[in-house]
């Protein structure tokens, strides 16, 4: 009767990662320190993919990542988007889930679903980080830091989960194999549903109709700002067009070389019904004060341009030819052999003299400005750049279809090539 009878609290309904920790075994405190270093690997990847989200949806830039850096190759590829959705967006859903799933585990509610959740998001926050990292190593050849950042905590975090928290899970394969299915599918769906480029009908602007004896023709931009004379420039195609599309481009691209033969079998598609004005506008820091940090592709890039120009402006009836060995191959040809063929064409005196012409490093400062104009209108910075009527283009188009709505909605004219070939 004298004694006390004592009464313990049960904990075996609360979840290992609450407990106090003088009532956990060794195994059970490290279960503990795996859920909240998965916590805090979940948040920092759904940080980052929340940042890539909002600057895709708010169509501004990355930090550090000028225009065809490493960073912009992977954001403006087709890879970072299911159709017109960025796959980012799709992350930060998961990793919300994750987080959701893991902070259920601490209150004990739900205990089975929020522990099937958590397995579910680990499991396809894994093959996706696999993909995605896959792509950027071996098919971009290009890495995004933001990107990978986010890849290398989400499954870090996974391999933890697997390892720490699950190791007993009730049927755990129902979930593995549905969540393969799903990330399957999310690779099937990026090679079949791809992302075209994005753009924007954001420039006022006035063309003049084809020169006349007594009239020289001229494209004004941004009402007046830049006014471009074909007969001056580098162009593709007929200077007497009805109709002018201006490119915007560097030749150490990967994109812009991939559009350039894109435009060349577009003036074929549609024989004589418009030309094509092409501009430099080099993603290198030595000439373009927007580039902040030049990216080793890019490195020569003002040279290309400058002797790209020099070119034209001293033999433009061999500027066709020159600008079409420029554009041949994967990448430029090394610098000094474009100065080379550039001597032999010109003469390694004529050459140096045209280079110092104000005109060059005018025309560039120009292109640059108009290429700062685009990106204050469209807020992306994607090269190669297309002004078509009134429409900015960023990025490289990769669908007929896509470039034939942008020319019909522009100016109401047809794929003649399309025309022959229907029944």
């Amino acid at each position: 009767m004298g004694n006390k009878r004592q009464v313990e609290t049960p904990t075996r309904n609360k979840p290992d990662h609450v407990q106090n920790s003088e009532n956990l075994t060794g195994a059970e405190q490290g279960s503990r320190r795996a859920f909240w270093v998965i916590l805090v690997l979940v948040g920092l990847a759904f940080s980052a993919s929340t940042y890539l989200g909002w600057a895709a949806w708010k169509g501004g830039g990355i930090a550090g990542c000028g225009p065809d850096s490493p960073c912009d190759q992977v954001l403006s590829s087709r890879w970072a988007y299911l159709g017109p959705l960025p796959v980012s967006w799709g992350a930060v859903l998961v990793d919300a889930l994750w987080m959701l799933g893991l902070l259920k585990l601490t209150s004990g509610s739900q205990s089975l679903v929020s522990r099937k959740l958590v397995l579910a998001c680990a499991t396809l926050v894994s093959l996706s980080a696999l993909w995605f990292i896959g792509l950027q190593v071996i098919v971009i050849k290009a890495i995004c830091p933001y990107c990978m950042s986010a890849h290398v905590f989400g499954l870090t975090a996974s391999v933890l989960t697997f390892g720490k928290l699950f190791r007993i899970v009730p049927r755990p394969m129902i979930l593995v194999g549905s969540c393969l299915l799903l990330a399957a599918g999310l690779g099937v769906a990026q090679v079949y549903v791809p992302h075209t480029s994005q753009h924007a009908s954001v420039v006022p602007q006035l063309a003049q109709p084809p020169a006349t004896p007594s009239v020289e023709r001229v494209l004004s931009l941004y009402n007046g700002a830049f006014k471009l004379k074909p007969s001056e420039l580098p162009m593709m195609g007929a200077t007497n067009a009805k109709y002018l599309i201006v490119s915007l481009f560097d030749y150490s691209c990967h994109h812009c070389r991939q559009m350039h033969g894109f435009l060349k079998q577009q003036l074929t598609n549609y024989a004589g019904q418009f030309g094509v004005i092409n501009l430099p506008m080099p993603l290198d820091g030595a000439c373009n004060w927007i580039v902040k940090q030049t990216p080793k592709a890019h490195v020569n890039s003002c040279s290309y341009a400058q002797i790209g120009l020099a070119v034209f402006l001293a033999a433009p009836h061999q500027s066709h030819e020159f600008d079409e060995w420029l554009w041949t191959g994967e990448n430029p040809p090394p610098i000094d052999q474009v100065r080379r063929r550039a001597s032999e064409l010109l003469g390694a005196e004529r050459l140096q003299r045209t280079l110092t012409n104000e005109w060059i490093k005018l025309r560039i400062q120009e292109d640059i400005s108009l290429y700062a104009s685009n990106y204050a209108k469209v807020r992306k910075g994607q090269m190669p750049q297309l002004i078509i009527g009134d429409l900015v283009s960023v990025g490289v188009i990769n669908q007929q279809s896509a470039f034939d709505e942008m020319i019909t909605q522009q100016w109401g004219i047809t794929n003649r090539l399309t025309q022959v070939r229907s029944p």
